[in-house]
């Protein structure tokens, strides 16, 4: 990607349920059809939809975004000053000053997802994974799907009841 262009590979995971508390990659074009046809622009990138909104998604293929991005720091410094520069100015001059902790406590609060990627899908990459059954684990009901799913019985369960 040329610089003024440079942006982020984002991870999109299979979705298997119309799932509100993620955020959702609905992926475009192929890069080329030399390229593995799981690789593709990003068309719209949502965080945290609706339920009726996931149920579409879900229909239309769309992928969850498992948060996993890989690019070069330029490129997501690129990023995180096209959407938020007051905070990247704030924090840069933090640096500057060696002082961040007012910084930290002054600056205001901004969503990767939602506040960065969201408005930018133009620079944005998807990668399908379609292998990995990856799950957020992000609160009990999800792991305890997730060990019921792999019929996973792990000693700390049977301690439980």
């Amino acid at each position: 990607m040329e610089s003024r262009h440079a942006g982020a590979l984002l991870v999109g995971a299979e979705a298997r349920d119309p799932e509100v508390e993620y955020g959702w990659i609905e992926p475009g074009p192929a890069i080329s059809s030399a390229s593995p046809a799981d690789l593709s622009r990003v068309n719209r990138f949502r965080e945290k939809p609706s339920l009726p909104i996931a149920r579409e998604l879900l229909r239309r293929g769309c992928l969850w975004n498992t948060f996993v991005t890989i690019g070069q720091a330029g490129a997501f410094l690129e990023l995180l000053c096209a959407e938020i520069p007051d905070v990247m100015f704030r924090m840069a001059a933090a640096l500057t000053d060696n002082d961040l902790d007012p910084a930290y406590r002054e600056v205001r609060a901004a969503d990767f997802s939602r506040d960065v990627l969201a408005p930018q899908p133009h620079r944005l990459l998807v990668l399908r994974d379609a292998a990995s059954g990856w799950t957020d684990l992000g609160n009990p009901a999800r792991v305890f799907d997730t060990l019921v799913r792999h019929s996973i019985e792990p000693a700390w369960l049977t301690r439980i009841g």
